[in-house]
């Protein structure tokens, strides 16, 4: 079994004032990280623009990968759900499944969090397993 690692750049609404739904289409996102000898080279992170009240789906389904971990950097404006469990997530406390191939990803207004810096964005980063 081969991990794979993918970073994803999560921009708040107000970095990017023209953004349009359409630009933001998975597909137009898509990367291929190939994986050797258990670790991958990392690329640059993907922008992932998020406006206020909408959401956006990583799906990695087709691609046959299963979703090991997820770590958000700075969960201030986004919150993260996933379609199986996944650990240090809240929400994977009474999965039904153990493989989660789909990350959900929305934009909430903005948190004040102790200790957190304010920032317009956050990195995402999600580990692969090719089963």
């Amino acid at each position: 079994m081969l991990s794979r690692f993918f970073s994803l750049a999560i921009a708040s609404s107000f970095l990017l004032p023209s953004f349009s739904i359409e630009s933001a289409i998975a597909s137009d996102m898509v990367k291929i990280i190939p994986a050797h000898n258990g670790s991958t080279k990392q690329l640059q992170p993907v922008q992932i623009p998020l406006a206020t009240g909408s959401g956006i789906s990583i799906n990695f389904t087709s691609s046959g990968e299963t979703i090991q971990k997820v770590w958000l950097d700075n969960p201030s404006f986004v919150t993260i759900d996933a379609d199986g469990c996944l650990a240090g997530l809240p929400s994977s406390g009474n999965c039904q499944s153990q493989d989660a191939s789909i990350i959900y990803l929305r934009r909430i207004q903005d948190l004040s969090i102790p200790g957190l810096p304010k920032t317009n964005q956050s990195l995402l980063t999600i580990v692969t397993e090719n089963k």
